[in-house]
C-alpha cells in the first residue's frame, strides 16, 4: 500500500508540475512578467510548480522533511487561492463570473485543478508525518510575504490591487487592516484543516 501511494504521489506531482507549466505559458501569452507576479494566484502556483518539480527529483528516494514542509506550504497556498475565489472574489464580482473564474484560460489550472490536485495528493498520497503546529506558521509564510509586499506597493502607488481588497486608497484604513488580518487568517485556518486531515489519513494507514 505504501509503495502504491508513493507512486501515486509522484504521478499527482507530475501532473501538478505539467499543469503549472501550462498555466504559466497561458499567462505569459496574456500579460507581462511584472504584472503576472503581482497576482497571488500566479505566485502560489509558480511556487507549487517548483516544489512539485523538486519532488519529482526524489523518485525512489525518501522524501526529506524540508520537502514535505514545502509541499504543505504549497498546498495551503493553493487552497487559499481556491477559497478566496469561491468565497471572496466570486461574491464580489457576482456569481455569473464563476465560470470565468474557474474555466477561462489559466484559471482552469490555477484556480481549480492545481489547488484540488495538490490538496488530494498531500493529504491522501504523500508520506511524511502529520505537520507539527509550528509548521502551520511556516506554511503561511508565502502568504504573509505576499501581503506585506503588495500592501507596501499599493501604499506607494507602485501597484494597483490587483485584488479589490488590496485597493488601500479606495477603502477606509480599517478595511485594509481587516483584510490584512482576514486573508492570512484564512490561510492559517486552512493550514490547520489540512494538518488535521493529514493526521487522520496517517492514523488510518497505521491501523491497516
Amino acid at each position: 500500500m505504501k509503495i502504491q501511494k508513493r507512486k501515486a504521489a509522484y504521478i499527482w506531482n507530475a501532473v501538478l508540475f505539467i499543469f503549472g507549466i501550462a498555466g504559466l505559458v497561458i499567462t505569459l501569452l496574456g500579460m507581462g512578467i511584472g504584472e503576472m507576479f503581482s497576482y497571488y494566484t500566479q505566485d502560489s502556483n509558480i511556487f507549487s510548480m517548483c516544489v512539485s518539480g523538486i519532488y519529482l527529483l526524489f523518485w525512489n528516494k525518501d522524501i526529506p522533511g524540508w520537502l514535505n514542509r514545502l509541499r504543505y506550504a504549497a498546498s495551503v497556498s493553493l487552497m487559499l487561492t481556491f477559497t478566496v475565489v469561491v468565497f471572496v472574489l466570486g461574491p464580489m464580482y457576482g456569481v455569473v463570473w464563476y465560470p470565468w473564474l474557474f474555466f477561462h484560460g489559466a484559471n482552469f489550472f490555477y484556480h481549480l485543478s492545481c489547488p484540488l490536485l495538490s490538496f488530494i495528493s498531500f493529504v491522501l498520497f504523500e508520506g511524511g508525518e502529520k505537520p507539527a503546529v509550528p509548521d502551520t506558521l511556516i506554511a503561511i509564510i508565502p502568504t504573509l510575504l505576499y501581503a506585506v509586499v503588495l500592501i507596501i506597493f499599493n501604499v506607494i502607488n507602485a501597484v494597483h490591487g490587483p485584488y479589490p481588497f488590496l485597493y488601500v486608497h479606495e477603502q477606509p484604513v480599517y478595511m485594509s487592516i481587516i483584510w490584512g488580518i482576514t486573508i492570512p487568517g484564512i490561510a492559517w485556518a486552512l493550514a490547520f484543516v489540512i494538518r488535521s486531515l493529514k493526521g487522520r489519513m496517517r492514523g488510518a494507514d497505521c491501523s491497516m
